[in-house]
């Protein structure tokens, strides 16, 4: 019972006495509680004249109760919440003692064998000692090969059950030795973060056969739901196109025995795409664990022989799955194991070290299943929020679309109603055309998008690898890196589980009105989109055009549309007399430049390579009379985009956003597109610290209305690093990282580390839809715009590499402009001069101490050049400058300073200028500026002052904006 000091109006009783509440007197104020937790001083005195239980007792004590119950209520989220955390932590340090009790078994072994070894090579040295005649060695070679027999699988009988099972308890054994024993060396990934909010311990292969990576996790959802979700497979593995469960049939012990056929996408245009025949076997252990195991079926396995595909290569799963402990007090621990052999042998060897990346199989499929279901868990239990009015699920659905229809493209299947144009005689660019867009959108959409007299989707597409004959060994560190393969696949898997358990169990809350599942299918779909255009699968229906005699660009058309966009949408965005999606694509290899600098900056600053009435174009696929074909031209009108956030995953690696391009900024004789545009846009990768390898941009034009089941013509850009094939840390290296971030501190990398030497793969899908009589003018223009995105990344390429931002914080100096140390020394001297004080107290008079003092100084400190006959643009600022105005060093000299201030600042500064000029110095009011990213920041007070050179010549002008925060 509530207890409450009470005093009569007569003053009569003992202030120290204690009154206990009633049971209905806590009834009424509970309910009261109930609707509003933080009554007014009116609300509660009516409380009191509407209760007359309640007359009886002070309005203070009213908000005493109050008082107390919030905090009993704060105290019991709180001590729920620690709760969580300490079963968390349980669970991970018992996650911890068994890796360390599986390490401990592995060093057992390798000490056993190194023992072993010695007294082989003893042996051999004193047998070789005593006897040298060719028989003896002959011999002992024999002994010795019959001692080391393979072990030989018996053959299966294919329509035997107990055969199948066999194999299914093979699979099994051999899944649980890699999952925790020691089968197969494991390499922790780097950039694993501790803690109970650890998305887990990602672990790839160190030679072993093909590529494998290992992920283990906790999560909170019930084994059950963990093994449903990590079952459909469809809907998280980014890269499968198709999974079709031909026969499922029961065991003696309650467990299931499916065999299944799996289509993934090919990475790049140059290489065809893998598919999977297998036996997946899940079963229960004695100690109540779920176990899902899988191989693939092949000759030496014995069993079934699977469906043929003449447009794919026959990859093999070695003995992979999914182990789902149940944890003490909900949730489970989950293992997973994914190991592959994508046949590397059958690829150009240019492009082998893809498919020999252990790490790209762990960002695609390990990583991704566990960020899923953290995805999924958070969602359910309401910790995340998305808002815009959309479910998560619907949110992921999006993401999906937009990727399924990227990679749908970029395949371009011929069953997806996809076929090649003819080239312009040079093979650079290859044109696709779908014509069959109820099989490409789905049947739930009608032909308005498409006019009645015909027409499709034009896909311009091609794959470019720069020195790729010189040097053909540069790509095969892509199929070399466990890292990668613990990316893509087993990183993939665990992120997958832990995304659906922190959904389930409502730890992450979205707003907006979508739901987790939604959210996540958006993803999915952006995904699959961009891989079906990237890899152009011919029965899918794409089919490719002739050139125009240059190989840079490949250009697939699709004219099955129904099919590509499934059965859902109907067939009004082609038009009844015949059209199709064309994508054109392209592949080239980057030096120097970091994969997540290079999206974010493809990001942040579209207008610097996009063509806004392609985009426009592109975007009047959804309307009923789509505009006429443009023809690509820089992007001469530069307009402005605004990013709203969507929906992220757990660990920020990924997040949905929609893009709203503000269509004032058209050219006057494109009246007609004078209106804004969007995009639904998936961004991942772009942090350098996570563990990822790979990063992406993928986006799909949509209307306002933004349906959760709208159709997606994803397009898009995908980085791949070329790893080396040694993914263990060399032995020189340390984690020091703080140093690398020191300015000037000397901590300069040997140009053959990897970081600093970085070779990555860049493929750049668009897709277009079209008419079929506008087939080639499209195609034409899809060419050109892809080829003008090219030299856009080449340039930026250029420009972001020599930079190395992580130890060279200036940037790349202008003619005429003074080093970093020169230009600090300069700014702080000009400071001092001109107010008489200090801009900061120096510790060192060092020209490297006031560096990092202006660098990292919390007020925003930039420079911009002074010119009569030009406006004024930025050539240099501190780290606060670059956070306030939302860019880079290396974009910063393209930002000019009429475009940051407002109105009324652009006003104050004009009137302030001549006493700038005369006294060297003014103060500028408090006001509002606006970022590279069009968001508002205010700030309490500016000054500006002259930085003089060592001759007192006028070398620029310096800007500090003080307590400045985005609005």
């Amino acid at each position: 019972m509530a207890l409450s000091m009470h005093k009569d109006n007569n003053n009569i009783m003992d202030s120290s006495k204690y009154v206990r509440y009633t049971p209905e007197q806590v009834e009424a104020l509970e309910r009261v509680y109930a609707e509003c937790p933080k009554p007014s001083s009116l609300r509660r005195q009516q409380l009191i004249r509407e209760c007359p239980i309640l007359s009886n007792i002070e309005p203070k004590q009213i908000k005493v109760w109050f008082q107390n119950r919030r905090c009993r209520e704060k105290q019991r989220k709180e001590a729920s919440r620690l709760q969580t955390v300490n079963r968390k932590l349980s669970a991970m340090n018992k996650l911890l003692m068994e890796e360390n009790d599986r390490l401990q078994k592995q060093v057992s072994h390798l000490v056993y064998e190194n023992g072993y070894m010695k007294q082989q090579i003893t042996t051999v040295s004193a047998a070789t000692t005593t006897d040298n005649s060719c028989e003896s060695v002959v011999m002992t070679a024999q002994n010795q090969q019959q001692n080391i027999t393979p072990h030989q699988h018996p053959q299966r009988d294919a329509n035997n059950p107990a055969g199948l099972l066999a194999i299914a308890e093979e699979t099994l054994a051999e899944f649980l030795s890699k999952a925790t024993g020691t089968a197969v060396d494991w390499v922790q990934m780097i950039g694993m973060k501790p803690g109970p909010d650890s998305i887990g311990i990602v672990a790839v292969s160190r030679n072993c056969s093909g590529v494998a990576a290992r992920a283990c996790g906790l999560v909170s959802l019930e084994p059950t739901k963990v093994a449903e979700i990590l079952k459909d497979r469809l809907s998280w593995y980014r890269d499968c196109r198709c999974l079709d469960v031909l026969s499922i049939a029961p065991t003696g012990n309650g467990g299931t025995i499916e065999l299944m056929y799996m289509q993934t996408y090919a990475p790049t245009t140059l290489a065809a795409a893998r598919d999977f025949w297998t036996l997946r076997y899940t079963t229960s252990l004695e100690d109540g664990s779920l176990v899902i195991c899988e191989r693939s079926l092949t000759t030496s396995t014995g069993g079934p022989t699977g469906p043929p595909s003449s447009n794919f290569v026959r990859a093999e799963m070695l003995p992979s799955g999914y182990l789902i402990r149940p944890c003490d007090g909900g949730g489970s621990i989950i293992h997973i194991v994914d190991h592959i052999d994508l046949d590397v042998w059958s690829v150009p060897e240019v492009l082998r070290p893809l498919y020999e990346s252990s790490k790209i199989l762990a960002q695609k499929l390990t990583i991704a299943a566990l960020q899923h279901i953290r995805q999924i868990a958070q969602e359910s239990s309401g910790e995340i929020q998305y808002g815009g009015g959309r479910q998560p699920a619907v949110l992921r659905t999006l993401s999906q679309r937009l990727c399924r229809g990227f990679n749908d493209a970029v395949n371009g299947f011929v069953d997806d109603g996809w076929s090649l144009l003819g080239n312009d005689g040079v093979d650079d660019v290859t044109i696709a055309v779908n014509s069959t867009p109820n099989k490409f959108f789905g049947s739930q959409y009608n032909s308005s998008m498409f006019p009645s007299f015909g027409g499709g989707v034009l896909c311009a597409k091609a794959s470019m690898l720069l020195q790729v004959w010189s040097v053909p060994e540069v790509l095969r560190p892509l199929y070399e890196s466990s890292k990668i393969l613990a990316q893509k696949l087993t990183i993939a898997a665990l992120q997958h589980i832990r995304q659906i358990a922190q959904e389930s169990s409502g730890e992450i809350q979205y707003g907006g009105g979508r739901q987790p599942a939604v959210l996540r299918t958006l993803s999915q779909r952006l995904c699959r989109g961009f891989n079906d255009a990237v890899n152009g699968f011919v029965d899918d229906g794409w089919s490719l055009l002739g050139n125009d005699g240059v190989d840079d660009v490949t250009i697939a058309v699709n004219s099955t549309p129904n099919k590509f966009f499934g059965s859902q949408y109907n067939s009004s965005m082609f038009p009844s007399f015949g059209g199709g999606v064309l994508c054109a694509k392209a592949s080239m290899l980057l030096q120097n430049v970091p994969p997540p600098l290079l999206v974010r900056f493809l990001r942040e600053h579209r207008s610097e390579w996009a063509d806004y009435g392609v985009d426009a174009y592109s975007a009047a696929c959804h309307k009923a009379s789509p505009y006429a074909v443009p023809s690509a031209r820089p992007a001469d009108f530069p307009t402005s985009q605004i990013i709203l956030p969507l929906a992220h995953t757990i660990e920020h690696e990924e997040f949905l956003e929609v893009v709203r391009i503000e269509g004032h900024a058209f050219p006057p004789d494109d009246v007609s597109l004078a209106r804004d545009m969007y995009l639904l846009q998936l961004c991942s990768g772009i942090d350098e610290n996570s563990i990822g390898a790979c990063a992406q941009l993928v986006f799909a034009p949509i209307d306002e209305s933004f349906a959760d089941d709208a159709p997606l013509l994803p397009s898009g850009f995908h980085v791949i690093p070329l790893a080396p094939k040694t993914d263990a840390p060399a032995n020189t290296r340390t984690l020091d990282l703080a140093s690398t971030l020191e300015v000037g501190s000397g901590s300069i990398r040997p140009a053959g580390e990897t970081d600093y030497n970085l070779r990555s793969v860049l493929t750049i899908a668009f897709q277009f839809t079209f008419e079929n009589h506008l087939r080639d003018n499209v195609a034409a223009m899809a060419r050109q715009y892809v080829r003008s995105v090219v030299g856009s990344v080449q340039r930026v390429a250029m420009a972001i590499a020599p930079a190395r931002l992580s130890t060279q914080l200036v940037p790349k100096s202008l003619p005429g402009s003074p080093e970093a140390l020169t230009l600090a020394r300069w700014i702080c001297r000009s400071y001092r001069i001109h107010t008489g004080a200090e801009l900061f107290r120096v510790e060192s008079t060092s020209g490297d101490a006031i560096l990092k003092q202006l660098w990292h100084h919390s007020d925003a400190i930039m420079c911009c050049s002074v010119k009569t006959n030009a406006s004024p643009v930025f050539t240099f600022a501190n780290q606060a400058g670059l956070d306030m105005l939302e860019t880079t060093l290396v974009a910063l000299q393209d930002i000019m300073l009429d475009k940051v201030l407002d109105e009324a600042g652009r006003k104050v500064l004009c009137s302030e200028f001549s006493n700038i000029m005369q006294q060297g110095f003014a103060y500028l009011p408090s006001g509002i500026c606006v970022s590279s990213m069009n968001r508002p920041v205010s700030y309490e007070q500016a000054i500006a002052w002259k930085v003089l050179n060592d001759d007192d010549s006028n070398h620029c002008l310096a800007f500090m904006f003080m307590n400045w925060s985005f609005v």
